[in-house]
């Protein structure tokens, strides 16, 4: 394995790294991979970069914490399911840029909180950033504290608890504060409109043709079949058979 990190100048990643591959050999067993690579489904949610649909209350949902940013920074609603080369804005503002990452990936990671408590018994093994090659050599992340704050935020969402996370990295309630006057200035609105949960995948949906739908039955109503679109139906309230127009009546007889 032919890794030297003393060529950065990190000495501490270095370091680190050594003391990794001294210790963690079988990934999901001796320790947890973080990466696209990584052996285990909880390892490869808690990357970074993993695309997963999510959705932050007042401001929308979001196909990866990268769209979310791409969102942010550039203002514009077509990067909400896409993403822009982001380098220029981690140079303008790289604390920022790190807190608002953190802040989309809590809520990518709350989407699939019932995955998160069933693997919860991972987070016993240590938490290790790396990426696995073709040709075998495993590379250390240079986000080194990244897998240690992504862990301690499952801890929290597991833990169910009501007190908004915090570590020394990220601080929701503070940084949410920050996150939420940038993007109010870049929109340049005063304060944020909520924003209603949509099926992720309603814009892959067929166009409606037909579908049918049958209300709530009751022992009293009988059972009436509704082809209008479920956009149509949410407009309008179904009137009983009592209040029927005699109009409406004899359409349905001559159909």
């Amino acid at each position: 394995m032919n890794y030297d990190n003393t060529k950065s100048g990190n000495k501490d990643n270095n370091a680190m790294y050594e003391a990794f591959i001294k210790q963690a050999k079988v990934d999901g067993v001796d320790h947890i991979c973080v990466g696209k690579s990584a052996s285990t489904l909880i390892g490869r949610y808690a990357y970074m970069d993993k695309k997963k649909s999510f959705f932050i209350p007042n401001l929308g949902s979001f196909t990866s914490v990268n769209s979310f940013l791409s969102w942010m920074y550039t203002g514009n609603e077509d990067y909400r399911h896409k993403e822009c080369h982001l380098g220029r804005f981690i140079t303008n503002n790289n604390d920022l840029y790190k807190r608002a990452s953190y802040f989309a990936k809590y809520h990518q990671l709350t989407a699939v909180t019932g995955l998160l408590i069933k693997n919860k018994d991972t987070l016993t093994l240590p938490w290790i950033e790396y990426t696995v090659y073709n040709t075998g050599i495993r590379e250390y992340s240079r986000f080194k504290h990244r897998a240690t704050v992504i862990k301690a935020m499952i801890e929290h969402i597991v833990s169910r608890s009501d007190v908004p996370f915090t570590c020394a990295d990220f601080d929701y309630e503070k940084d949410r504060a920050k996150i939420v006057e940038f993007i109010c200035n870049k929109f340049k609105v005063e304060t944020l409109s909520p924003v209603e949960m949509k099926d992720e995948d309603s814009s892959k949906k067929k166009p409606f043709k037909k579908r049918f739908k049958k209300p709530l039955q009751t022992s009293e109503e009988p059972v009436v079949l509704i082809t209008q679109p479920e956009e149509q139906l949410a407009s309008e309230e179904l009137l009983p058979s009592s209040e029927v127009s005699d109009n409406d009546t004899q359409v349905s007889e001559q159909n």
